[in-house]
């Protein structure tokens, strides 16, 4: 693809999809709306970092909940999930 900004975030050979959105946008994750997403109990294969705090995981000043299943990073924008 040639030059990729975002090359310092794929260093690690993982795939990172990141979600940014607005409050009223949607965001499914197999069928579940992630604003009422309950991190005690994801979506088989889906995993989050210990707390399930949203940070400032991509440096960019802007908070994201992080999601893993398998070698897959999922950020979805603070204002579209729910991190508890």
């Amino acid at each position: 693809m040639g030059d990729n900004a975002l090359d310092s975030l794929l260093a690690d050979s993982r795939v990172k999809l990141v979600v940014d959105g607005d409050l009223g946008d949607t965001l499914l994750l197999d069928g579940i709306d992630a604003l009422t997403l309950n991190l005690a109990s994801l979506p088989a294969g889906w995993t989050a970092p210990s707390g399930g705090t949203e940070s400032d995981y991509l440096g960019t000043g802007t908070n994201y909940l992080k999601l893993t299943n398998g070698t897959i990073d999922l950020y979805i924008h603070e204002d579209m999930a729910n991190a508890s």
